[in-house]
Parts: C-alpha cells; structure tokens; sequence
C-alpha cells in the first residue's frame, strides 16, 4: 500500500512540511508522507485531512518499516513534533523522545 509520488501535488496539497529534496510516499492515497536524508537519519513528515486521520497509526508503523527496508543505511526515523497528538501518534508507533528543541520534541524510531 505504500508508493512513491512521482506527482507530489497531492501531498502538496494538504501543506506537507517538505525541502526540495524530498522524496513523497502515500499509504493507499489516504496518508502522505515527505521524507529526507539527513546523515543515517531519515526525517519525515506526514499529513491526512478528514475521516483518512483515522489511518495515520496504521500507516506511519507501515511506512517506517518500509523505510528502513528500502535504505538499510537509514538508522532512524525522526519527527520534528511540537502538538501533543502527533507526539502520541509516535509514542504509539514505536518512537522515543531524542531531545527537546525550542518549542518542539525529536522523536525517533531506531531501525
């Protein structure tokens, strides 16, 4: 259920946090995902409007297995989060706080 955007307008679309060297995933066109290298970390973000927030759990778990699958380089995954719900959301999907910055947490997810 996992794929590459080639086209990333519609995660663009939903305000996704991205650089220009992202890389765009979706979970069945319901979920999005930008996500780049930084070192052996890979940094992601995600957005889903409406009724698809219901499969943000389900589809973060799947897209992090899948990441470090595909990059076996890719150490961890780590979120820059700063509401609550997203740093439940990663407390639920295996992650771990790293540090905290400013007005925002790292949360991480080791290979």
């Amino acid at each position: 259920m996992i794929c590459q955007l080639w086209d990333k307008s519609p995660a663009l679309d939903l305000g996704i946090p991205h650089v220009d060297e992202s890389i765009f995933f979706t979970w069945g066109g319901r979920v999005y995902f930008s996500v780049n290298a930084r070192g052996d970390t890979l940094e992601m973000h995600v957005a889903a409007k409406g009724k698809n927030k219901l499969y943000l759990r389900q589809a973060a778990d799947q897209v992090c297995q899948y990441l470090f699958m595909t990059y076996p380089w890719c150490k961890k995954v780590a979120a820059n989060v700063n509401k609550r719900s997203v740093k439940n959301l990663c407390l639920k999907c295996g992650f771990v706080k790293l540090i905290e910055l400013d007005d925002c947490e790292v949360m991480v997810r080791w290979a």
